[in-house]
Protein backbone atom coordinates (compact mmCIF):
# COMPACT_ATOMS: atom_id res chain seq x y z
CA UNK A 1 0.00 0.00 0.00
CA UNK A 2 2.82 2.42 0.86
CA UNK A 3 4.49 1.72 -2.49
CA UNK A 4 1.30 2.58 -4.40
CA UNK A 5 0.87 5.77 -2.37
CA UNK A 6 4.50 6.76 -2.99
CA UNK A 7 4.09 6.12 -6.73
CA UNK A 8 0.92 8.20 -6.84
CA UNK A 9 2.57 11.02 -4.89
CA UNK A 10 5.57 10.94 -7.20
CA UNK A 11 3.36 11.15 -10.29
CA UNK A 12 1.46 14.08 -8.80
CA UNK A 13 4.72 15.93 -8.06
CA UNK A 14 6.00 15.36 -11.61
CA UNK A 15 2.69 16.57 -13.04
CA UNK A 16 2.79 19.71 -10.89
CA UNK A 17 6.38 20.43 -11.93
CA UNK A 18 5.35 20.15 -15.60
CA UNK A 19 2.39 22.46 -14.99
CA UNK A 20 4.62 25.06 -13.34
CA UNK A 21 7.15 24.90 -16.18
CA UNK A 22 4.39 25.31 -18.74
CA UNK A 23 3.00 28.36 -16.96
CA UNK A 24 6.48 29.89 -16.69
CA UNK A 25 6.94 29.46 -20.45
CA UNK A 26 3.61 31.15 -21.17
CA UNK A 27 4.33 34.04 -18.79
CA UNK A 28 7.77 34.51 -20.36
CA UNK A 29 6.11 34.64 -23.80
CA UNK A 30 3.68 37.31 -22.58
CA UNK A 31 6.02 39.53 -20.59
CA UNK A 32 9.60 38.58 -21.43
CA UNK A 33 10.17 37.60 -17.77
CA UNK A 34 8.93 34.98 -15.33
CA UNK A 35 6.64 37.40 -13.52
CA UNK A 36 3.25 38.85 -14.45
CA UNK A 37 0.61 40.98 -12.77
CA UNK A 38 -3.04 40.10 -12.32
CA UNK A 39 -3.92 43.02 -14.58
CA UNK A 40 -1.69 41.61 -17.35
CA UNK A 41 -3.32 38.18 -17.01
CA UNK A 42 -6.78 39.77 -17.16
CA UNK A 43 -5.83 41.76 -20.27
CA UNK A 44 -4.43 38.63 -21.91
CA UNK A 45 -7.66 36.71 -21.24
CA UNK A 46 -9.84 39.54 -22.56
CA UNK A 47 -7.83 40.00 -25.76
CA UNK A 48 -7.60 36.41 -26.97
CA UNK A 49 -9.86 35.63 -29.93
CA UNK A 50 -10.69 32.21 -28.45
CA UNK A 51 -12.04 33.72 -25.21
CA UNK A 52 -15.71 33.13 -24.47
CA UNK A 53 -17.42 36.10 -22.79
CA UNK A 54 -20.79 36.16 -21.06
CA UNK A 55 -22.26 39.47 -19.88
CA UNK A 56 -24.97 39.60 -17.23
CA UNK A 57 -26.74 42.45 -15.53
CA UNK A 58 -27.44 41.57 -11.92
CA UNK A 59 -29.23 44.02 -9.64
CA UNK A 60 -28.44 46.85 -12.04
CA UNK A 61 -24.70 46.09 -12.17
CA UNK A 62 -22.89 44.78 -15.26
CA UNK A 63 -20.82 41.61 -14.75
CA UNK A 64 -18.60 39.93 -17.35
CA UNK A 65 -17.42 36.34 -17.19
CA UNK A 66 -14.52 35.23 -19.39
CA UNK A 67 -13.41 31.67 -20.07
CA UNK A 68 -10.39 30.66 -22.14
CA UNK A 69 -8.97 27.22 -22.78
CA UNK A 70 -5.66 27.44 -24.59
CA UNK A 71 -3.34 24.47 -24.94
CA UNK A 72 -3.14 22.89 -21.47
CA UNK A 73 -4.18 26.03 -19.58
CA UNK A 74 -7.64 27.14 -18.47
CA UNK A 75 -8.24 30.80 -17.63
CA UNK A 76 -11.23 32.32 -15.79
CA UNK A 77 -11.85 36.02 -15.30
CA UNK A 78 -14.79 37.70 -13.60
CA UNK A 79 -15.31 41.45 -13.68
CA UNK A 80 -17.84 43.92 -12.26
CA UNK A 81 -17.93 46.76 -14.77
CA UNK A 82 -14.15 47.38 -15.12
CA UNK A 83 -13.16 45.99 -11.71
CA UNK A 84 -11.39 42.61 -11.67
CA UNK A 85 -13.17 40.37 -9.17
CA UNK A 86 -11.54 37.01 -9.79
CA UNK A 87 -8.75 35.49 -11.89
CA UNK A 88 -7.90 31.80 -12.00
CA UNK A 89 -5.31 30.00 -14.08
CA UNK A 90 -5.24 26.20 -14.04
CA UNK A 91 -2.71 24.05 -15.82
CA UNK A 92 -3.28 20.31 -15.91
CA UNK A 93 -5.76 20.56 -13.01
CA UNK A 94 -3.34 22.52 -10.81
CA UNK A 95 -4.11 26.02 -9.55
CA UNK A 96 -1.30 28.26 -10.76
CA UNK A 97 -2.94 31.64 -10.09
CA UNK A 98 -5.90 32.33 -7.82
CA UNK A 99 -6.82 35.99 -7.31
CA UNK A 100 -9.87 37.19 -5.38
CA UNK A 101 -10.50 40.93 -5.06
CA UNK A 102 -12.02 40.60 -1.58
CA UNK A 103 -8.86 38.97 -0.27
CA UNK A 104 -6.05 40.14 -2.58
CA UNK A 105 -7.16 43.65 -3.62
CA UNK A 106 -3.79 45.25 -2.89
CA UNK A 107 -1.97 42.71 -5.08
CA UNK A 108 -3.55 43.70 -8.39
CA UNK A 109 -0.44 45.38 -9.83
CA UNK A 110 2.27 43.51 -7.92
CA UNK A 111 4.15 41.12 -10.22
CA UNK A 112 3.63 37.45 -9.44
CA UNK A 113 6.87 35.53 -9.81
CA UNK A 114 6.35 31.91 -10.70
CA UNK A 115 8.89 30.00 -8.60
CA UNK A 116 11.24 27.43 -10.08
CA UNK A 117 9.41 24.78 -8.12
CA UNK A 118 6.67 24.71 -5.53
CA UNK A 119 7.52 21.28 -4.22
CA UNK A 120 10.74 19.61 -3.14
CA UNK A 121 12.49 17.14 -5.40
Amino acid sequence: MDLKLNNLTGKAQVSLRHAIEYMKEKITELTGSTSITIMEIASYIQNQPETNRVDKELLGTQYSFYYLKKEDATYHLEMKNTQILQVDVHVKNHDIVSYRSYRDHSKLTIPIKIPDTLIPE
